[in-house]
C-alpha cells in the first residue's frame, strides 16, 4: 500500500486519537470531567502526543471497568491526581524536542488563520490588493508566534492550582490577543513602506503552509506510532 495513503487513511496516530473521541464521549460526565482534566495535565511539553493518546485509551478503559463496579474514574485516580499524573509523566518520558517544535509550527500556522482575516478586512482595497504596513505585518507576526509558545507551555502548568490560578491561561490568551490588536493602532499611519500583494496569494499560501504542516505533522506521528509498535 502507498505509504502516502497510510500517512493519510490509515494513520495508528489519527485512528486512536478518533477512538478515544468517540469513547470519551460515551462516558459518564465525572469520569468525562476527570478525563478532562487528567489529559489538561498530560499535555505538551509533558508528553508526547502519541503517548498522550495510549494513556487516554487506558484512562477510558479504567473508567469503563470502574462503572462497572460502581465505582467512578475519580475513585482509582485516588485523592491526588495531581501526584497521579506526576506518575504518568515520570514514567512515560517528555515529548521529544522535534515534535515541541512541529507541534508549535503548526499552531502557529493555525493561528494564521486569524492574521490573515484581520489583515484582509482592515488593509484589502476595493481591487483585492492588500496593503499592509511592514512595520506593522511584523509586529503581528512576531506577537503570534509568540503567543503561540504561550499556548503551549503555559496551558498544563495551572491544572491542579487554585482557581485563580487556573484563570492564568485564560488571561495570557487574552493577553494575547489583545497585544495582537495593538499594532492596529500603533502602526496604523505608518505607510511609509508597505507590503502590496493580492489577497488571493495570502490566502493561497496559509492554505499550502497548513496543508504542508499538517502533512509532516501527520507523517512524524505515523512513524512514531509505528515505532510504538501501533
Amino acid at each position: 500500500m502507498n505509504t502516502g495513503v497510510e500517512v493519510i487513511f490509515h494513520n495508528p496516530y489519527l485512528k486512536i486519537r478518533r477512538n478515544n473521541k468517540d469513547e470519551a464521549a460515551k462516558l459518564a460526565g465525572p469520569d468525562w470531567n476527570v478525563l478532562n482534566l487528567l489529559m489538561k495535565a498530560l499535555s505538551l511539553p509533558r508528553i508526547g502526543l502519541y503517548d498522550q493518546e495510549l494513556i487516554k485509551r487506558d484512562l477510558i478503559a479504567m473508567a469503563k471497568e470502574a462503572r462497572e463496579r460502581g465505582e467512578s474514574l475519580a475513585d482509582i485516580i485516588g485523592e491526588d491526581p495531581k501526584y497521579f499524573c506526576d506518575s504518568l509523566a515520570e514514567s512515560t518520558g517528555a515529548a521529544t524536542v522535534g515534535e515541541k517544535l512541529l507541534y508549535w509550527l503548526e499552531l502557529c500556522v493555525s493561528n494564521l488563520w486569524f492574521w490573515a482575516m484581520v489583515l484582509f478586512l482592515e488593509y484589502t482595497q476595493e481591487n483585492g490588493i492588500m496593503k499592509i504596513p511592514v512595520v506593522f505585518g511584523s509586529v503581528y507576526m512576531a506577537l503570534l508566534f509568540c503567543i503561540s509558545g504561550i499556548q503551549i507551555f503555559v496551558s498544563s502548568k495551572y491544572v491542579f492550582g487554585r482557581r485563580m490560578q487556573r484563570m492564568v491561561p485564560a488571561a495570557a490568551g487574552f493577553l494575547g490577543a489583545a497585544l495582537c490588536c495593538l499594532p492596529l493602532y500603533i502602526f496604523n499611519d505608518q505607510q511609509d513602506l508597505v507590503w502590496e500583494i493580492h489577497a488571493g496569494i495570502v490566502f493561497g499560501v496559509q492554505l499550502l503552509l497548513f496543508l504542508l504542516t499538517k502533512l509532516v505533522f501527520y507523517i512524524h506521528m505515523y512513524h512514531e506510532a509505528v515505532k510504538d509498535g501501533g
